[in-house]
């Protein structure tokens, strides 16, 4: 795993600046895409986190597969 070092990530959650590193967006992307409720978040006090599983999913919905013409 990419933040196997980032103890958030051994708890299976992110913080919000390696969030957007994981999905390789801005944080302001992020903070967009949790406002439209496209993507989870947890928030246990003034900390906001991410699930890993959440953000996989996220990543999952939006594949594009395409279509052979013939």
């Amino acid at each position: 795993m990419i933040f196997k070092e980032h103890r958030l990530a051994q708890s299976g959650c992110l913080d919000r600046a390696d969030s957007a590193k994981y999905l390789s967006i801005s944080i302001r992307l992020l903070d967009t895409l949790v406002a439209r409720g496209d993507l989870s978040r947890v928030k246990i006090g003034r900390k906001t986190l991410f699930r890993i599983p959440d953000l996989d999913q996220f990543i999952e919905s939006r594949i594009e597969r395409s279509e052979v013409k013939r």
